[in-house]
């Protein structure tokens, strides 16, 4: 299930509401696209892949990735929201699915998980067990090297409108290190992202890259150290010389 910071709202109005149009984004489709290329897919380094948006509404983001060369695929507990998803963005996979059930795809079926706006992220208790439940069960879809990409709108003080929890960004941290490791976090105005990956990934991206900004640089760096070996050595020779 996916909103904005309109009031949330059980699935037989969310059915109503994407039948008549959802929120409107398609009206800034251009706008959106650079927004999640700059935010999503640049901030966080995705790679082109396989996709899953899990809360896909009416399929807006879903067709916001596949334009950006993702292989997306997006669910939602809504079948009104499918239905609209399907008619608006033929050729693109939607199912219906429950977030707090079992997911219809194997283990590592995908690059990344894309949630925005899913309703779990506004409950009052981000500990409850139906909660800390969806963050594992979602990493558990990632191949190995894949993210977890969460984005929510909050106002980050606590403060509840219609139903909807706006929680500070630490607490939604702490959320999703219940089934992996956050490794960054962007804030857009009201807006977070958070990139997450498997237990042990992060770290292992990080001397990754370490690794490769020194092999990068080792070449420049190895022709150097050479030169002075060689200039030191000749100051040697020709300092012996001198002496004999």
């Amino acid at each position: 299930m996916t909103d904005t910071p309109e009031s949330p709202t059980p699935p037989s109005e969310y059915d109503r509401h994407y039948a008549t149009g959802g929120f409107g984004y398609e009206d800034r489709r251009d706008h959106w696209l650079a927004w999640a290329r700059r935010h999503y897919v640049e901030a966080f380094g995705l790679t082109p892949g396989r996709l899953l948006d899990m809360g896909c509404g009416d399929g807006f983001w879903t067709s916001i990735f596949r334009e950006l060369g993702f292989d997306a695929t997006g669910v939602d507990l809504s079948p009104g929201g499918i239905e609209a998803a399907r008619s608006r963005y033929p050729g693109i996979p939607f199912l219906v699915a429950d977030a707090d059930e079992v997911l219809p795809f194997e283990p590592g079926s995908f690059d990344v998980v894309f949630c925005r706006a899913i309703s779990h992220f506004g409950e009052p208790d981000l500990e409850a067990p139906r909660v800390t439940a969806l963050i594992p069960r979602l990493m558990a879809l990632l191949a190995p090297d894949g993210v977890l990409l969460a984005s929510y709108h909050t106002n980050r003080d606590g403060s509840v409108v219609h139903g909807r929890t706006y929680h500070p960004v630490s607490a939604l941290v702490r959320l999703l290190e219940h089934g992996g490791d956050p490794y960054r976090v962007e804030l857009v105005g009201n807006y977070v992202q958070i990139g997450v990956r498997r237990p042990g990934e992060s770290a292992l991206q990080a001397r990754s890259a370490a690794s490769r900004a020194v092999r990068g640089s080792g070449g420049r760096h190895l022709r150097i150290a050479r030169a002075v070996r060689r200039l030191v050595a000749r100051l040697v020779h020709q300092s012996t010389k001198r002496r004999t």
